[in-house]
């Protein structure tokens, strides 16, 4: 609401307008006698006039406000892993704490079980990761000897084939014809041996018992050689036909299986190391998870006791723009055994001092509100108390279409009274406050198609003098005249017509 304050001065004016409308609404005197001549035309008559004069224009703004604290904590949980906040106590609405005070409290049975289960979790998590460490240095080290031994196997085997066709194989063929061809000379040696005595002992005069020893030993020795011959001749045909195309294959099949092994051990033996690899990063992120886990519990069980972070009062709910949300519903939220939700204001603490006005400030208002310009607060609950105050802040962007915030600070903070915040108020900001100014009926204004602003004055001789103005503030149907006029001018109310003397 937007209040002119005018002084008696303009009153002179009005009445002085109020005559001219009346002589102008008289009607004409009677002529006295009617003559033969014709009767001269009736001059036009002139239009009302205003007198200027210089008086107070004090334009203010009225707006209601609400007041609230700028000292203020919202109480909101939230936690990273529990969910089960079961209201235990909390204060009550309006109750006065001191900081450290508890003002609300939650269930922790069921979370301080879930705290030594989690930290469990822990010991078992980094015990594993400790002993999956110390096996990744162990499969490390004995990667490089499996491997080595590996490439040693394939070697020997390698070796061992080539040694065998080039030496051992050929050397067993050649001790197996040896052994053959031994025999056969043996054999024919006593075969020869057995003739020759036979013949000798035909010739000589040796008695007969000592020809049948010898006889009977050579005979004998005959035997062994044959029966060695044979044996002889079984081992070589073995050993030709079976014994050296075993050993062959059995060589061969060894070289090959080592350079299967080698070429899998190059495979399988990284392959093992970097799957103990990812174990362990497994193990570690599992032992971070648990940790994690843990801290995010522990972090939680620290919501369970909420404590007030300054001295003030208890409010229930959020402050929005210092208005309090409905306290009977907050209640509802914090009754003891209820749930409480997270990530949502439920209490306020605030200070009960230092306190400030907040405004909701009309668009069409806003050119009257600047920073620094005094106001006069009112409380509601206080009528007769009148607290001096200024702008303090005013947004520059709206809160709401059509609205802008605003803030209002007391110059002196009220002490010992019963302003709390939430409280309403009336607000009132001198918007402009001149002593003297010149301030015109807006009728008498007149803006020219160049979009200048004109007004009528009458000159000395009773004509019109055309005269370009500069505009100031505006309120109601007066207008001040910045620059262009000053105190004493007299002007028309209306556009005299062209024939105005």
């Amino acid at each position: 609401m937007i209040r002119p304050s005018w002084l008696p001065g303009s009153l002179a004016a009005v009445l002085m307008w109020c005559a001219a409308a009346h002589a102008q609404d008289s009607p004409p005197a009677t002529p006295a006698a009617p003559t033969e001549t014709a009767p001269a035309a009736a001059a036009p008559a002139a239009p009302a006039t205003h007198q200027v004069i210089a008086e107070p224009l004090r334009i203010e703004l009225k707006v209601d406000g609400v007041f609230e604290c700028t000292q203020a904590a919202e109480i909101i949980l939230r936690p990273k892993a529990w969910s089960a906040l079961t209201v235990k106590m909390a204060a009550a609405h309006g109750q006065r704490v001191k900081k450290g005070d508890t003002v609300l409290q939650l269930e922790s049975d069921k979370l301080e079980q879930q705290i030594v289960a989690a930290q469990a979790e822990v010991q078992a998590a980094r015990t594993s990761l400790r002993d999956a460490e110390a096996e990744l240095k162990m499969v490390e080290a004995a990667s490089k000897l499996d491997l080595q031994a590996a490439v040693q196997a394939q070697q020997e085997a390698r070796e061992a084939l080539e040694y065998y066709v080039k030496v051992r194989g050929p050397r067993a063929k050649e001790l197996a014809e040896n052994s053959l061809k031994n025999a056969r000379f043996n054999l024919e040696y006593a075969e020869e041996e057995l003739k020759q005595l036979q013949a000798m002992y035909e010739a000589d005069d040796l008695t007969e018992q000592t020809e049948e020893i010898i006889l009977k030993r050579t005979k004998r020795s005959v035997d062994q050689a044959q029966f060695s011959l044979k044996s002889a001749e079984i081992a070589h045909d073995r050993t030709l036909q079976h014994d050296l195309p075993l050993d062959l294959r059995q060589l061969q099949e060894a070289a090959q299986r080592q350079d299967l092994a080698l070429e899998r051990a190059r495979v399988s033996i990284p392959t093992a190391l970097e799957k103990k690899r990812l174990d362990l990063e497994k193990l570690r992120r599992d032992q971070k998870q648990a940790a994690d886990k843990l801290a995010d519990l522990q972090h939680d069980l620290a919501l369970m006791t909420v404590k007030a972070p300054l001295d003030g009062a208890v409010y229930y709910g959020p402050c929005v723009r210092g208005k309090w949300q409905d306290a009977v519903k907050g209640a509802e939220r914090l009754q003891p055994g209820s749930t409480a939700p997270a990530n949502q204001p439920l209490l306020t603490i605030t200070a009960l001092q230092p306190i400030a006005i907040r405004l909701d400030i009309a668009e069409k208002d806003l050119h009257l509100v600047r920073r620094g310009r005094p106001a006069s607060v009112v409380p509601l609950a206080v009528p007769t108390l009148k607290l001096p105050a200024k702008v303090a802040r005013i947004a520059q962007i709206p809160v709401a279409p059509g609205v802008f915030d605003c803030q209002v600070q007391l110059v002196e903070q009220p002490s010992a009274t019963a302003i709390v915040p939430g409280m309403t108020c009336a607000v009132t900001i001198v918007a402009y406050d001149k002593a003297k100014a010149i301030v015109v009926p807006a009728a008498a204004v007149f803006t020219v198609e160049d979009g200048k602003d004109i007004v009528y004055v009458a000159a000395g001789d009773g004509k019109p003098l055309e005269r370009a103005v500069t505009t100031g503030q505006r309120t109601g149907d007066k207008v001040e005249i910045a620059r262009g006029l000053k105190a004493g001018d007299r002007i028309y109310l209306q556009k005299p017509a062209e024939n105005t003397p």
